[in-house]
């Protein structure tokens, strides 16, 4: 078995992304292609009991508001 503690180990990605031509899924732009955001609870540990998603779905772009609880398409 090879033993890799203390011991250098080549890795062939380094190259590209030091260079700037490394490829990440934000470079990838696709028709129909959408974005998603999330958004955590500011307060740790919390119970939500409720999530109203209207206002998010009434912005322009908007496709759809996923929660914990349902889906609003």
């Amino acid at each position: 078995m090879p033993r890799y503690i203390g011991k250098g180990i080549k890795r062939i990605e380094d190259y590209r992304i030091l260079t700037g031509n490394g490829r990440y899924v934000d470079d990838v732009n696709m028709p129909g292609m959408l974005y998603m955001a999330v958004l955590r609870s500011p307060i740790p540990h919390a119970k939500i009991t409720k999530v109203d998603v209207s206002d998010a779905l009434r912005l322009n772009g908007v496709i759809s508001a996923f929660t914990g609880l349902t889906i609003k398409v």
